[in-house]
């Protein structure tokens, strides 16, 4: 797949935890959204995401610490040119290459 991209919502009310700034929780690990691999940490207010896309492997981090109240929809996107990690359809991460 040379473009392509995965969503999901990550709910308060399945993950109550997620609100506080303190929790480290794991999400899915390696889960499989049509042959892309995803694992997704929150590390107190980082979360991060690491993605197995045409194999090759992508670490995507960001700052949630001003999500924190609510749900959030996670977004990464990719091309031949980069990947785009989007929390709430803002962009918060780029890799390119």
């Amino acid at each position: 797949m040379d473009t392509g991209t995965i969503n999901f919502w990550i709910r308060c009310k399945d993950n109550p935890q997620f609100k506080s700034p303190l929790s480290n929780i794991q999400f899915c690990k390696d889960s499989n959204f049509e042959g892309i691999l995803i694992t997704v940490f929150k590390n107190r207010t980082m979360l991060n995401i690491d993605a197995k896309i045409n194999n090759n492997k992508y670490s995507l981090n960001t700052d949630i610490s001003s999500y924190l109240s609510d749900d959030i929809m996670v977004t990464i996107t990719w091309t031949t040119k980069k990947v785009s990690l989007y929390i709430n359809a803002e962009v918060v991460t780029i890799l390119n290459w």
